[in-house]
């Protein structure tokens, strides 16, 4: 069965064993409304049912729970409930009908827009958990919808060859760009409106026949516009129903009724009047959809098609402006919303592979099975039988000999799932452990990068993949190259721009390379400049000043600006506002002082950690940003959107160390001692105390790190100095500490694994490796270095502290178990290094030099 849960609608599709599809019907129908209702004995309602009860009391009705998938949870009447149990609710009503009609519940799999982060695709499967369904397969909805496109109208997308999806649903509009790799489709390129999508088109249908209702009978479009019983909220609804039962028999006729509740006779809605209100929002999307195919490299006359999904394609405009626009006739079906389920088919066992039936549903994580060569028939995809599904032959005799064939095979059968089982669990392991690195004698690779004359004042690298971005200012002049260490080339040199040279810090991003300003004071602003990540070119520059903070995301760049108390998302390719949030305002209306924190997605422990006193771009296309006010507000921010959440009575000092993390947020808060305290930014509440030290002359000064799935580490310092420093571990399940070990000299602690590293900068370099349990691995003779994490299994030690000077540093290799390996020495100035887990990169005498140290 495959399953597109959508904003307004949800689809299944369920494929036989002999290769067949047809649309699973839900309540006689093959489309099953997203809505869920809660009713007053506190039962959850989905579909036509919940769309029934809603039109007594509306306020009990969540229409789209899809678009509330980043708010935690949705207020129904008088009760918050949790958005995972809405998209549960939802999957439980598909569930049942599967059940009703092929007698159990098939395997799954589960679509999903492709911007989505791990946060949401996470929710969803623990939706689908929660409705009682065995582990799903999730697939990106792009990759369902070309499946179908090669697969059941064997259009051809060659191998190397690539599909545009326009995935127009009631509440989104989704754009991706889809290549035949071979053996699979990947996404090439994503992109989208949020708030873009049927709904938006009903609303402003909505808007345009209320301004001619209001011109003759405004009572009535008032009672409309703004109910304040049942009874109007209920007319409301009926109303915008049928506004959206006009639209879609506008795709048929030139003429449709509108029935308005307070009305006697019926107004009419003409397709001319449709195409005029939905134009202007249909251009937004026609221009997105070029602006993902040229950002995937691609022209639109070298697709090999562009499929329309979702059921607001079914405009007729929505085709021919995309025609018109961009030179290449869409794909659209009778049927748009049933292609992401049937499509998403294919990336399950093949048909014929499958089992009839499951007597236990297999718990634990399962190998994904290749779904054979793009364009093969759904009915017939290679897998472990080729060519079609094999006949089931006849019925089995019912005698002792017939029912002892039957018991063998069925032996047999077992016997294979469980064969099957142990495969999958043993490759889900070898392929998610933790793996260290192979360190090896660091072996210079070239080519190389000369600075010109001399050494750089300033040099500084990010690596990025297998690209290393590097910049150094040579007098007023400031060079900025790109390093492909893998196939040993230099891919770019550039000057940058003039203003460039007051450049600070380098970050690099998925469509910019940015160069932070120094030095910038309220008056003197200072340009912060952005490049061309493919060829050093400029992009756009940004003026930057004191009053201005700077928060790097894969998703946008976050400007928080005390100058006009407001928090802006920037685009990295253009540098435009993507949104805007006004910092909270007292009761008097002056803007509150306000701190912002970066969230992690929760799996950064397993990339590289940046050289001491820099920072790396956030990854994800869900991350957050979480800011708090003086006035006791945290407001949680989804950065690629701009949607804000505020939470209220959240206490928290300045100079707090704060550490953000998936949803959860842990404070240290000084207090004759310190207290550390947990908030849920899924459930927001009070807060939670997870550990509370009394002796005032403790204190703790940097952010605490995720050391383990339910644990905190930290670095408590007694005293002046670091020398009676220790490091603490704390569990965050039973709010107790685990343990606490002497660590002097040190200053910051970086996961590693399950455990920590410690480590300091200062003048005396210091590193100490603990692993869960609190013991000391690193031995005594390597601890005076400087630590830094290359993987979450791994790490490299420094003799020496970093500079911005040239000078010999010997490096070592340490697995997260505390074996080492001596890679050799360099002469670098250690503090313009970056690396992955396989190259280094460090400004050396006169040139970039590229060292290997793994295999």
């Amino acid at each position: 069965m495959g399953v597109d849960l959508g904003t307004s609608n949800t689809v299944a599709v369920v494929r036989w064993p002999d290769g067949r599809t047809r649309p699973l019907l839900v309540d006689g129908v093959p489309v099953l409304p997203s809505g869920v209702y809660l009713d007053e004995h506190g039962r959850l309602h989905v579909g036509r049912d919940a769309h029934r009860l809603a039109q007594i009391e509306p306020a009990r009705y969540e229409p789209n729970p899809k678009r509330r998938v980043d708010d935690g949870a949705v207020l129904l009447g008088d009760r918050e409930v949790p958005t995972v149990h809405l998209l549960a609710t939802i999957l439980g009503g598909v569930g049942r009908a599967a059940l009703e009609a092929v007698g159990h519940l098939p395997p799954a799999v589960l679509t999903y827009p492709a911007a989505w982060g791990s946060r949401r695709r996470d929710m969803l499967a623990e939706a689908a958990g929660l409705a009682g369904w065995p582990p799903v397969r999730l697939v990106p909805e792009p990759i369902g919808a070309a499946r179908y496109f090669a697969d059941v109208l064997r259009r051809p997308v060659p191998y190397g060859a690539s599909l545009a999806v326009f995935d127009f649903g009631g509440g989104t509009l989704d754009v991706a760009v889809v290549r035949n790799e071979g053996t699979r489709f990947s996404v090439l390129g994503s992109g989208g409106i949020h708030d873009l999508g049927g709904l938006d088109i009903d609303s402003a249908l909505v808007e345009h026949l209320g301004r001619m209702i209001a011109a003759h009978r405004p009572d009535v479009w008032h009672t409309l516009a703004n109910p304040a019983t049942t009874a109007q909220r209920r007319d409301r609804r009926l109303f915008w129903d049928d506004v959206r039962g006009a639209k879609e028999m506008l795709s048929r006729v030139a003429v449709a009724p509108v029935t308005v509740p307070g009305l006697d006779a019926a107004v009419h809605l003409t397709r001319e009047e449709l195409e005029s209100v939905a134009a202007p929002l249909l251009q937004r999307a026609v221009q997105e959809t070029g602006t993902v195919i040229r950002n995937c490299g691609l022209r639109p006359d070298a697709l090999a098609g562009l499929f329309l999904v979702g059921g607001s394609s079914r405009l007729p405009l929505a085709a021919r402006l995309l025609h018109h626009d961009l030179g290449i006739a869409p794909t659209v079906l009778e049927q748009p919303e049933l292609p992401v389920a049937e499509g998403a088919i294919a990336e399950l066992a093949p048909a014929g592979y499958e089992t009839e039936s499951v007597s236990a549903p297999v718990h634990g994580p399962v190998a994904p099975v290749s779904a054979g060569p793009v364009g093969s028939p759904v009915s017939a995809v290679p897998g472990p039988h080729t060519g079609p599904a094999p006949s089931m032959g006849p019925a089995p005799s019912t005698g002792p000999a017939g029912r002892r064939k039957t018991w063998l095979i069925g032996s047999a059968a077992v016997a294979g799932v469980l064969v099957v089982a142990l495969v999958a669990a043993g490759a889900w392991w070898y392929f998610t452990r933790e793996t260290p690195v192979d360190f090896t004698a660091l072996e210079s690779s070239k080519p190389t990068v000369p600075y010109g004359d001399g050494s750089p004042g300033r040099a500084a690298s990010y690596t990025l993949g297998d690209v290393t971005y590097v910049v150094w200012t040579r007098d007023t002049v400031v060079d900025v190259a790109a390093i492909d260490h893998a196939d040993n080339r230099k891919l770019w040199q550039k000057q940058a721009p003039a203003g460039s040279e007051v450049w600070e810090s380098l970050h690099v991003g998925p469509a910019g390379i940015v160069l932070v300003p120094g030095s910038v004071s309220s008056s003197d602003p200072e340009p912060m400049v952005v490049l061309d990540p493919n060829s050093g070119n400029p992009k756009w520059q940004r003026d930057i000043n004191a009053n201005e903070r700077l928060f790097f995301y894969e998703a946008a760049i976050v400007l928080q600006s005390d100058a006009d108390n407001a928090v802006r998302g920037l685009d990295w390719r253009t540098g435009g506002e993507k949104w805007k949030l006004d910092h909270r305002t007292d009761e008097r209306g002056n803007a509150l002082t306000t701190q912002s924190v970066k969230v992690g997605a929760g799996d950064e422990a397993g990339i590289p950690s940046p050289a001491p006193g820099s920072t790396r771009v956030t990854p994800g296309d869900d991350a957050r940003l979480v800011q708090f006010d003086s006035d006791d507000g945290m407001r949680v921010v989804d950065v690629a959107t701009g949607k804000q959440r505020t939470v209220t009575g959240v206490d928290v000092p300045s100079s707090t160390p704060i550490l953000a993390v998936g949803d959860k947020v842990y404070l240290v808060v000084s207090s004759n001692g310190y207290q550390v305290r947990e908030y849920d930014l899924a459930k927001p509440g009070k807060a939670r105390v997870l550990y509370t030290e009394a002796n005032s002359a403790r204190k703790v000064d940097s952010p605490p790190v995720r050391c383990g799935d339910d644990r905190v580490c930290l670095v408590e310092q007694e005293g002046s100095g670091t020398r009676a420093a220790h490091v603490l571990a704390l569990d965050t399940k039973e709010a107790k500490r685990v343990w606490r070990e002497a660590a002097p000299g040190v200053e910051t602690v970086v996961t590693m694994g399950s455990g920590v590293l410690a480590t300091s900068d200062g003048s005396t370099p210091v590193s100490l490796l603990f692993d869960d349990d609190g013991k000391q691995v690193l031995p005594a003779d390597a601890r005076a270095t400087v630590g830094t994490r290359v993987d979450g299994s791994s790490a490299l030690l420094f003799s020496r502290s970093f500079t911005t000077y040239a000078s010999e540093v010997a490096l070592t290799g340490m697995t997260i178990d505390g074996k080492r390996t001596a890679l050799g020495s360099i002469d670098v100035a250690t503090s313009s290094c970056s690396w992955n887990a396989t190259y280094l990169v460090c400004a050396a005498d006169k040139e970039w030099r590229v060292w290997r140290f793994a295999a």
